[in-house]
């Protein structure tokens, strides 16, 4: 994977005067492997950018694998019994201290309509961070990142520090998208007011696929927006709830929407995949498919 250096010409660019903000999903589910190093670079780029010409961010990655109440155990749990007393204490403390940190709680949505399960933002980055905690936490997640690739790969060949694994909790797992689309509608509506913002870009990374986030995976799905007097259809055919939610988001923030789909090299099913991502009209087949497949096998070999 290439870092592409055109990746900031891609976003419009707006009139001065303006206040911006950007905020980042990116997916942390297992069909991102070989593929999330590369991701987590890229997204670092892209808040670097952000933080050189000081506009308001966030870069979150959403997981359905992170489990609060796993992720605190005492080290002992593991079979280190030989610390002395007082370094179990001072790592009780700790532990206690992280708890604090987790926000919001766990909502019952068995009766809901919506289905959001175990969902989890990990906040990566913000514009609040000083160098030194945004550089560590750039460091850490690439570490993590590079742990991972490690997982699926033979051992010694991306090269990096192997005495530390993957944490418990933050391994690949499932593809809530649409899950955590829901969840940010109500927050890029809170960050735009808390920075007064006039225009604010969401952007997606991910290879698409997300879990249904409705109780009923067929039949007549619809949002009923009451704040807006507005229902929104969900059913938009195979694999398009994520396009109606992301409308729906955009309708009711006014925010902008930009989605990168990430892929793996093949450029067989590059327009099939169109379809289902962008909702592109090309047939996938005839000659406009075939164009648009050795356009995409051209670039990949030009990206080696």
């Amino acid at each position: 994977f290439k870092l592409k250096d055109d990746i900031f010409n891609r976003v419009e660019i707006i009139p001065e005067g303006k206040n911006h903000g950007v905020v980042m999903i990116l997916d942390w589910s297992g069909s991102m492997h070989g593929s999330v190093q590369a991701t987590i670079e890229q997204a670092s780029l892209l808040s670097m950018f952000c933080r050189r010409l000081s506009i308001p961010f966030r870069l979150f990655a959403f997981s359905d694998g992170y489990e609060r109440n796993q992720m605190f155990k005492d080290i002992v749990d593991y079979g280190h019994k030989d610390y002395e007393e007082q370094y179990q204490e001072a790592l009780t403390k700790k532990r206690e201290e992280s708890k604090r940190k987790l926000f919001g709680k766990v909502v019952n949505t068995t009766e809901s309509e919506f289905q959001i399960g175990d969902v989890s933002l990990l906040e990566i980055f913000n514009d609040k961070m000083s160098n030194s905690e945004f550089n560590m936490s750039m460091e850490n997640w690439f570490q993590l990142a590079m742990s991972i690739e490690h997982n699926w790969n033979y051992e010694g060949e991306n090269g990096y520090d192997q005495d530390y694994g993957v944490p418990e909790g933050l391994n690949l797992s499932g593809t809530p998208l649409d899950h955590s689309i829901v969840l940010m509608r109500d927050f890029i509506k809170d960050f735009k007011r808390d920075y007064n913002l006039d225009i604010c870009s969401f952007i997606t990374l991910t290879d698409g696929a997300s879990h249904s986030c409705f109780n009923h995976s067929r039949g007549n799905k619809h949002i009923v927006d009451r704040k807006y007097n507005k229902t929104f259809a969900m059913d938009k055919g195979y694999q398009r709830n994520t396009h109606a939610l992301l409308e729906w988001v955009k309708e009711t923030t006014g925010v902008r929407t930009i989605g990168f789909y990430l892929k793996d090299g093949r450029g067989r099913d590059i327009v099939w995949e169109a379809q289902n991502f962008c909702n592109t009209k090309t047939d996938a087949y005839g000659e406009q498919a075939e164009k648009q497949k050795k356009e995409f096998i051209n670039t990949i070999l030009m990206g080696i």
